[in-house]
């Protein structure tokens, strides 16, 4: 089999390899261009994922009777006590990525977006389903987004001894793998199933 015949057999493949490529290039270059950017950005966006995750566990009715128990009577005291939860939120927040950094060393740009991808669909499928079981909510699109996330922050880890998370390399090699690793999972799974019948075309 030549590799005309062998390209024309595996084109799908071949496809998904060459566009997870081009993402994964694209989006490592853009990273590295403004890493300094990227990282401000990405950890703006993990406080306000863990904000909305915290202030979701909260009804309104609650909110509102913390603010006029603690603040009393006072409208000073109630925008203080509307400025100490808001604050609650972002000092978890540090408390958080400090306890990681302690753990793994000062996060990268591209550990700060797989903790994004994974909290924010863990969040998702918990706000739709009211149902803190769908965590894991049988989606091989849930389960390929959490394991991008999960690659992204341990290859990120392991990789920074060889080199620094800021240049192209740690990025690309980093965003390439955590990319393609799951997308050929998925794409693989579904194949299957398609092929023998047991799915309808959408992720199971």
């Amino acid at each position: 089999m030549d590799l005309i015949e062998l390209a024309e057999k595996y084109k799908d493949e071949l496809g998904v390899l060459i566009m997870a490529t081009l993402v994964s290039y694209l989006l490592a270059r853009g990273i590295h261009d403004n890493y300094n950017l990227f990282e401000y950005a990405f950890v703006i966006l993990l406080f306000g994922v863990l904000h909305e995750a915290w202030s979701s566990i909260q009804t309104d009715e609650s909110i509102r009777a913390f603010i006029e128990i603690v603040g009393l009577d006072s409208r000073t005291g109630q925008q203080f006590t509307f400025l100490l939860f808001i604050g609650s939120t972002v000092f978890m927040s540090i408390m958080m990525q400090r306890w990681v950094e302690e753990v793994f060393g000062p996060l990268s740009v591209v550990q700060l977006l797989g903790l994004i991808v994974v909290l924010s669909r863990a969040y998702v499928n918990v706000y739709i389903e009211e149902n803190l079981a769908a965590l894991i909510d049988g989606n091989r699109d849930t389960y390929s987004a959490y394991m991008a996330g999960f690659l992204a922050f341990i290859i990120s880890w392991q990789l920074r001894e060889y080199y620094p998370v800021q240049t192209f390399e740690h990025i690309l090699i980093t965003v390439w793998a955590s990319i393609i690793i799951p997308l050929s999972l998925f794409y693989h799974s579904q194949t299957v199933d398609n092929r023998l019948g047991l799915g309808s075309g959408e992720p199971n």
